[in-house]
């Protein structure tokens, strides 16, 4: 019997973990890159952890693929007090964590950078998408990566790029390129929005600095999808995402997969 496409595992996931699912509806195309790149790199079995899971959607996906997946999250969960998006997009997390359960889904509810994670084992393949950008420190975050990985373990990590050409342009018109201020200012050291995005270079930097060997390293366009531009001040965002595929470095996601040395 044929098995079911990565799209396929992804909309059924997806419709499993609905209504939470729902609000990364947009990124399907970077889930589904995510998981071409696993399933091209290991085989059935691989045990796998998702740090920043979110919903889970990622973790579900791999385990419907054969792969020994879990996930690891805090963020998102109102009663950690990290922000009013969490309790705002999660505030039935109870709700959630029981979808899980009955998905046989195991998702740690721990902080990457403060807590024990010495019980969750070791692992073959670590991902973290969209995740370092919210993190005060992205040195700790890959050290307690290096930590999780077994001995030539691989790490899939995927992160916003800090100079896509929209943001280009919004600096030279004036515009900032990061969160808004009044959220950032509001929330104090609560905020969990993106306290710094990175170029691709800066990201390979950090993950050669940290233990790791860079396999593939790529500047794509994944979080939109335009199928008609229609020329008109309305669109010219969209024509300046399809300009920025023909200029490398200006895409909206960097991607690297490493190997733990």
């Amino acid at each position: 019997m044929k098995s079911p496409s990565i799209k396929a595992v992804l909309d059924q996931s997806f419709n499993d973990l609905a209504p939470f699912s729902f609000r990364y509806t947009h990124e399907k195309r970077r889930y589904i890159h995510t998981l071409k790149i696993i399933r091209n790199l290991v085989s059935d079995g691989t045990k796998i952890l998702d740090i920043g899971t979110g919903a889970g959607i990622t973790p579900l996906c791999l385990k419907r693929m054969g792969f020994d997946a879990e996930g690891l999250e805090y963020f998102i969960f109102p009663k950690n007090k990290t922000s009013r998006f969490a309790t705002r997009v999660f505030e039935k997390s109870k709700e959630l964590k029981k979808r899980w359960q009955e998905l046989g889904l195991v998702v740690h509810e721990k902080n990457v950078l403060t807590d024990n994670l010495t019980p969750l084992g070791s692992f073959d393949v670590i991902v973290s998408e969209a995740l370092i950008e919210h993190l005060k420190n992205p040195r700790l975050f890959l050290k307690r990566t290096v930590g999780l990985l077994k001995e030539g373990g691989l790490l899939v990590i995927a992160t916003p790029n800090q100079v896509t050409l929209m943001n280009r342009i919004r600096l030279i018109f004036g515009k900032s390129i990061y969160w808004p201020i009044n959220e950032f200012f509001s929330d104090g050291e609560d905020f969990i929005g993106h306290w710094r995005e990175y170029t691709q270079s800066e990201l390979e930097y950090m993950v050669k600095e940290s233990g790791f060997e860079i396999i593939q390293s790529d500047n794509i366009n994944l979080l939109r999808h335009f199928r008609k531009i229609e020329f008109s001040l309305k669109n010219l965002r969209a024509l300046i995402y399809l300009i920025s595929n023909l200029i490398p470095g200006t895409r909206d996601m960097n991607y690297i997969t490493a190997r733990k040395k």
